[in-house]
């Protein structure tokens, strides 16, 4: 017999392949990451196409963003959202919710994106 989990992961696929999956979750009276709120994340980001990986904040401080303003791509707003500190998510990023055509750094155009995001904090 394979290993089972505790229990299935929530998995959430949407039209345009955005998926967010949970991988685990925090607390259930943890602060909840609400549009316009300042979230701090711990992240690493990879191409789903080879697995490489172009960012990460591991082991540095977390990244801190106001959610549903457009200060980081769509993927991440619509992702993070209603996530508990502690929590943690597997986003799937089509190039609609990412950098579409452009090129961002190491990132080709057009390109899928796997993030493991962990909720560590919520502001005002």
């Amino acid at each position: 017999k394979g290993q089972t989990e505790a229990k299935p992961s929530n998995v959430i696929t949407y039209p345009n392949g955005l998926i967010i999956e949970d991988i685990s979750m925090g607390k259930p009276d943890g602060k909840r990451a609400d549009l316009g709120k300042k979230v701090s994340v711990k992240y690493i980001g990879k191409l789903k196409k080879d697995g490489k990986i172009f960012d990460s904040c591991v082991g540095k401080a977390p990244f801190k963003f106001r959610l549903g303003v457009g200060q980081v791509i769509k993927g991440w707003d619509v992702g993070i959202k209603g996530m508990r500190v502690g929590d943690k998510r597997r986003l799937t990023i089509p190039p609609s919710m990412g950098y579409g055509d452009k090129r961002a750094g190491v990132i080709p155009q057009n390109s899928w994106l796997v993030f493991d995001v962990e909720l560590v904090g919520v502001g005002n």
